[in-house]
């Protein structure tokens, strides 16, 4: 499963959260990505990004994931 959440509010800085090989590949190769968070003992890693609207994440996330985008309300992230 990845996730993607706004850092804070009415700012630009958005991080993704992956357990997946392929799109932590995917995301490894862009310029536009910094690893943060490396899992030692699990399958897991957070990139941060930057975006200038939530619209603007939510369709790169797709992009990235190839899976349809949903949005959790409670939370106030994507995930697919």
């Amino acid at each position: 499963m990845t996730y993607l959440w706004q850092e804070e509010k009415r700012k630009p800085f958005w991080r993704i959260q992956t357990d997946e090989k392929g799109i932590y590949n995917k995301l490894k190769r862009r310029k536009s990505t910094t690893l943060a968070v490396w899992g030692l003992n699990t399958n897991l890693c957070v990139f941060t990004m930057e975006f200038y609207s939530p619209k603007e994440a939510k369709t790169s996330l797709g992009r990235i994931t190839g899976r349809k985008v949903n949005k959790d309300a409670e939370n106030d992230e994507f995930y697919a």
